[in-house]
């Protein structure tokens, strides 16, 4: 049997994306483009394995096409590209695009890349997206604000997770934070008051086959300002479809194919729900553990059946069950060196699982939403209850740590 070729840029340390154990050997050869970090993450004496080139910069395009044409010249045509991390979607675009190679190309990536390129595709198939401006300087931004008025929410236009977001409550917070930011890379858009859901889950032939409709308690925002952010799945289903529905437009307008899919909406007015922005990827945090757990659904894993055309449908377990996920960031003093964190399983009747860093574990201050001062796993029947003991948990729990530079140690709660 000839192996089809298949090239994944990686940059995950850990097994989260486990190809060895998600693609036939036998059918299947993967290269890999991986910076330090993603090296840890993948076995180059697998069978599966063919060339691994090392970089220390993933978002060189030309290295990364160089790369590409010698893994072409030693094993034949790339059949897919794999790209799991949101920074490495726009290079594996271009790469397919450069390399005849099917699925996501370079014109169609920047929708779910360009925070404005996403909001015109999104407003001309007559889904409501908040007003929103292509901010290029500082006159428009300023000629903008003056029309829709204060608060507004500045983006990056490529950024995720809600880095570099501010949100401006009067022209001097929007002074001060001009003389910090690109603004030719950012967009203004109005504030919008209401509670912020999202969808996680999965699309394939432009139809969701997989999805959880979750509610967020805090924001990403509150979250990079030091706050705990909670994910509760809801348990009503008159705004579970109504938000499914608005989510199935979405996808179709963005013709979205064969993907995981991370989508954010907000409730206007508790009723009209508006489009924020959407991610094709895997959700962020405790999402993918937690459906994992739930339901038994690897959405790493079906995303990949899915790129190289063997996905075979799905069959979730417990699919009455509630989840929910709670991330305690990294104290705001770091680099520090953890002594202990508080552990509350068995004490919460929700929480199912915790994940806490290791006595002696340095917390550097750039962990995300991965590398924390704690991950929280819940699992009930009603969003109330589950809602309910995240509190508990916020009020409850304890990090004791030591900053290094001065060597004080200190609690967090």
């Amino acid at each position: 049997m000839v192996r089809k070729n298949i090239l994944a840029i990686h940059r995950w340390p850990d097994k989260f994306a486990d190809y060895d154990g998600f693609i036939d050997s036998d059918k299947y050869r993967v290269s890999y483009l991986v910076n330090s970090s993603g090296k840890k993450g993948i076995n180059p004496e697998s069978n599966l394995t063919g060339k691994v080139f090392e970089l220390d910069d993933l978002t060189q395009i030309d290295t990364l096409l160089e790369c590409s044409r010698k893994i072409i010249e030693e094993f034949g045509p790339i059949n897919k590209i794999i790209a799991l991390s949101e920074k490495d979607l726009t290079q594996a675009a271009i790469l397919r695009t450069e390399l005849s190679v099917p699925g996501m190309q370079k014109n169609q990536v920047q929708f779910f890349r360009d925070k404005v390129a996403m909001k015109l595709k999104v407003k001309k198939g007559n889904i409501r997206v908040p007003e929103f401006l292509d901010c290029e300087n500082s006159l428009n931004t300023l000629a903008f604000i003056e029309k829709i008025g204060y608060p507004v929410i500045l983006k990056p236009k490529d950024s995720s997770g809600s880095q570099g977001v501010h949100l401006i409550h009067n022209d001097e917070q929007l002074q001060i934070t001009l003389q910090i930011i690109d603004i030719s890379n950012y967009e203004c858009e109005e504030y919008i008051s209401g509670p912020i859901f999202h969808i996680d889950g999965l699309v394939h032939a432009q139809e969701i086959v997989f999805s959880t409709v979750s509610k967020y308690l805090n924001t990403c925002l509150d979250y990079n300002n030091g706050k705990p952010l909670g994910s509760v799945a809801i348990d009503d289903q008159f705004l579970r479809n109504k938000l499914l529905h608005f989510a199935q437009k979405v996808l179709t307008v963005l013709e979205l194919d064969n993907s995981a899919f991370h989508l954010e909406i907000i409730l206007q007015d508790e009723r009209e729900p508006v489009f924020l922005e959407i991610a094709a990827r895997v959700g962020g945090g405790g999402t993918p553990i937690l459906i994992k757990d739930l339901y038994g659904i690897n959405l790493v894993q079906e995303w990949i059946k899915m790129e190289i055309e063997e996905f075979c449908g799905l069959n979730p377990i417990n699919k009455l069950i509630l989840g929910g996920d709670l991330l305690i960031p990294e104290p705001r003093e770091t680099p520090c060196k953890v002594i202990r964190c508080k552990q509350l399983k068995g004490t919460i009747a929700t929480l199912y699982k915790e994940i806490l860093p290791e006595p002696g574990e340095i917390l550097d201050g750039n962990g995300g939403y991965n590398h924390i001062s704690g991950t929280f796993l819940y699992k009930g029947n009603s969003s109330k209850e589950i809602e309910a003991d995240m509190e508990k948990t916020i009020s409850s729990f304890e990090i004791k740590y030591e900053k290094l530079e001065k060597s004080k140690t200190l609690v967090h709660s």
